[in-house]
């Protein structure tokens, strides 16, 4: 394990001096705002959270196959190469974190797919699913099940193909890529060919090694988590018994998902819950890749100018990885 870079741990000192910068001091009021960040200067966010790459467009959409929203639809965000070229390609669906709480709008989460659009020549499908604690769980994963039903259903006129789809995301979206996974097993399809899971809460422990080791880490402290998880459960609605769509380590069996890639900070308080999926995954019989990232904290898809050269060198293991997985 190595030192967290400075800039790093400089911009994890500025968060703590800040009360709405974590979720376990955050007021309601806070929350609200943070949901959408719309008073945010969009050249700010650009600064912080990086902007869409060159060459790349952008199309907001609403997958219309939704019933969790009483028809009203998922919205979301296609992203493609603004020069297209003739074969389909293959079709992400990209599950943005922020604690199934903060980051929706999708405005701060440009980055990660527009990169993946780009240097997979992929179509990614950014999904803004419900935030707690307006829409606990299940809201999230339901609308994350429309919009991936919706993007199969519509891969033709995407320009994708449905025979080449994978899931992506962090943190929270890492464990809506888990659950997505799982819920489609379970259902009979779509069928997936790989589930990217960067960093992904897959637990609902906060009490193993990583968490008390790096319960004041930057970016997501312990107890950012132990609300993240209160407002995701409506403070223990989610039974006690086992629950692997709000907690994939929970299900009964992992045989027979997706080849998964598994993204994990060695600085960071998700890191042993990844650790164990993964290798239960790899017991079970799925292929499994863990990439540990011995000098990073949680969150380089969030602040990847912040966490640079953290976040390139793990989005150039990504990118190989689905590569490999989504080449015909």
């Amino acid at each position: 394990m190595r030192r967290i870079p400075r800039r790093v741990r400089a911009w994890g000192a500025l968060m703590d001096r800040m009360r709405s910068m974590h979720v376990a001091t955050m007021t309601d009021a806070d929350i609200a705002r943070n949901q959408t960040l719309r008073h945010v200067p969009a050249p700010v966010k650009a600064v912080v959270f990086g902007p869409r790459v060159r060459g790349v467009v952008a199309t907001d959409a609403v997958a219309t196959r939704s019933t969790s929203r009483a028809g009203s639809g998922v919205p979301v965000r296609v992203y493609r190469r603004s020069q297209q070229g003739d074969r389909d390609r293959p079709l992400l669906l990209y599950f943005h974190g922020g604690g199934w709480t903060l980051f929706g709008g999708l405005d701060a989460c440009d980055h990660l797919p527009s990169v993946l659009a780009a240097r997979l020549d992929a179509v990614v499908v950014a999904v803004d699913y419900r935030l707690a604690p307006r829409h606990p769980h299940p809201a999230q994963l339901d609308d994350c099940e429309d919009a991936l039903l919706w993007a199969v259903d519509s891969a033709s006129s995407l320009g994708a193909s449905p025979a080449r789809v994978a899931v992506v995301g962090d943190s929270a979206g890492g464990h809506l890529a888990a659950a997505v996974a799982l819920r489609a097993r379970r259902l009979g399809g779509p069928v997936l060919s790989a589930q990217a899971l960067i960093y992904p809460v897959v637990s609902r422990s906060v009490d193993d090694a990583s968490m008390l080791e790096n319960a004041g880490a930057p970016v997501l402290h312990r107890a950012d988590m132990v609300r993240f998880l209160s407002l995701f459960t409506a403070e223990g609605a989610v039974a006690a018994a086992p629950c692997p769509e709000a907690f994939p380590e929970e299900a009964d069996s992992l045989a027979g998902l997706p080849p998964a890639l598994v993204q994990l900070g060695s600085h960071d308080v998700l890191r042993d819950q990844g650790r164990r999926y993964a290798d239960r995954l790899e017991r079970e019989g799925v292929a499994v890749r863990v990439a540990e990232y011995p000098d990073a904290p949680h969150g380089w898809v969030s602040y990847p100018r912040i966490m640079s050269p953290i976040f390139e060198t793990a989005t150039a293991d990504l990118v190989a990885w689905l590569e490999d997985r989504l080449t015909p």
